[in-house]
């Protein structure tokens, strides 16, 4: 059950994250839908659930830190994956400007 409604958004967004060793990881992929209170995109791998990452859209000049709620592998090098943000996001982020 979610939260908010999830609008329909396309665009980049780039992910950070530290993996299991500590080491720095980027990956860029398509946001499909973002709401308020969190973010789905397609990446080309999948993050471990429950990872904290920093998520950037560009377009929107949204940066904000979230976590991995779910990731399904569709096909080879993609993953829909959906982020809960760590704190609510202004409206204003949830649509193209």
């Amino acid at each position: 059950m979610r939260r908010d409604e999830r609008l329909p958004f396309s665009g980049v967004v780039q992910v950070s994250w530290q993996d299991a060793h500590g080491a720095q990881r980027f990956m860029r992929g398509t946001c499909l839908g973002i709401s308020p209170s969190g973010m789905r995109a397609v990446l080309p791998e999948a993050i471990p659930l429950r990872t904290y990452v920093t998520l950037a859209a560009d377009q929107t000049r949204l940066v904000t830190s979230a976590s991995v709620r779910h990731v399904a592998c569709v096909a080879p090098q993609k993953h829909l994956t959906g982020f809960e943000f760590s704190s609510r996001v202004d409206a204003r982020y949830t649509r193209r400007p």
